[in-house]
């Protein structure tokens, strides 16, 4: 009885392992939506670092957040970093 359930278990985790290693090795995940407003009043929320805190759910999620922008914030090549102030702020 021993010898079967020993069997099983090395059966159950060999069929585990072959059918996670037919997976592919990664994906990706999209994501859209309309928004009903044209593109030069939308433009300026998205190419400004500064103004993301209106629309960013993880600004909302911790309004404290301490943010580092980089010299440029608009446009190409703009950059910012952020440090989350609360470890509740990662849980929604």
């Amino acid at each position: 009885m021993l010898k079967l359930f020993v069997i099983l278990i090395v059966v159950v985790i060999a069929i585990i392992l072959v059918l996670a290693r037919l997976r592919p090795d990664s994906f990706s995940i999209e994501r859209s939506t309309l928004i009903q407003a044209p593109p030069e009043k939308v433009f300026p929320y998205i190419n400004d670092l500064r103004n993301w805190a209106a629309w960013s759910v993880w600004e909302k999620m911790d309004p404290n957040m301490k943010k580092t922008y980089s010299t440029n914030s608009v446009g190409q090549g703009a950059s910012y970093e952020w440090k989350v102030t609360r470890r509740s702020a990662m849980v929604a």
